[in-house]
């Protein structure tokens, strides 16, 4: 188990009776002491008893990379962003496949999806598609480092449409990139360097359409730990009442190196 990252993650299935199509996923002691693995998905096109996209995604992401781990740990941890690149491409690939083999009852399966991994020293690297997020929170600041892939970004991009705007419009459920949209998916790649006591949330649309960014702040300090910050803003957003949607976040704290 790492030491130098605490962490938290929880999926809710939000405030309708709903089936849940959220996945979330921490470090699993599969990756030895030196990296910490975080991911969080939303899925869409499942059917009731079925597998769900955003887990396939995200449990074949993290398959792709115990076997660099396993084969050689050195070039997992120098080459990160484009093994993680690579992982990610690896489960478009699978819920390309998985649609393609059944067209039927699998039309729109596919998910958002976020992925996270961290190196002892404190390294960042993310890699992401469609519209689930990763913010750092960093000296009172909350800064969102993916990029939503929809259609209501693109407008705002384009000066299409306000940025006010943005969390009002129905564009911002339109998807044009993700896992298992395409062949060649457009897949978000960066990396930064982490600061003791620096936090990262990683959310599902469920949540940050529904709580503002500038409250998640105050609602992690207002809490006892980690466990009680997700699940306060989990809640927050199900009170709110704005999404009808699952809604899912980890948090994670680096502590900083021990060795």
């Amino acid at each position: 188990m790492v030491d130098f990252v605490a962490y938290s993650g929880l999926s809710d299935a939000g405030w309708t009776d709903m089936k849940n199509e959220d996945y979330v996923k921490t470090d699993d002691l599969n990756l030895g002491d030196d990296l910490f693995f975080a991911a969080i998905g939303d899925g869409t096109g499942s059917k009731k008893d079925s597998f769900d996209p955003a887990g396939i995604a995200i449990e074949q992401t993290d398959t792709v990379l115990k076997r660099y781990f396993q084969k050689d740990k050195a070039l997992l941890k120098n080459h990160a962003r484009t093994i993680l690149e690579m992982a990610v491409m690896s489960a478009n690939d699978t819920l390309v496949a998985f649609r393609l083999g059944d067209e039927s009852n699998r039309s729109g399966y596919a998910a958002a999806m976020t992925c996270a991994l961290v190196t002892r020293d404190g390294l960042l690297v993310g890699a992401h598609a469609g519209n689930t997020r990763l913010y750092l929170l960093r000296d009172q600041n909350t800064i969102q480092l993916t990029k939503d892939h929809t259609r209501a970004q693109r407008m705002v991009d384009r000066g299409e449409m306000d940025p006010g705007r943005y969390y009002r419009s129905i564009e911002k459920l339109d998807l044009y990139n993700g896992v298992g949209i395409s062949p060649e998916p457009e897949i978000q790649t960066f990396q930064i360097s982490l600061k003791k006591s620096d936090i990262v949330l990683m959310t599902s649309d469920g949540v940050h359409y529904s709580c503002p960014d500038d409250q998640f702040l105050s609602l992690i300090i207002e809490s006892k730990n980690l466990d009680d910050a997700v699940r306060k803003i989990i809640d927050t957003s199900k009170e709110l009442k704005l999404m009808n949607d699952n809604m899912s976040a980890i948090l994670f704290m680096y502590t900083g190196t021990t060795k």
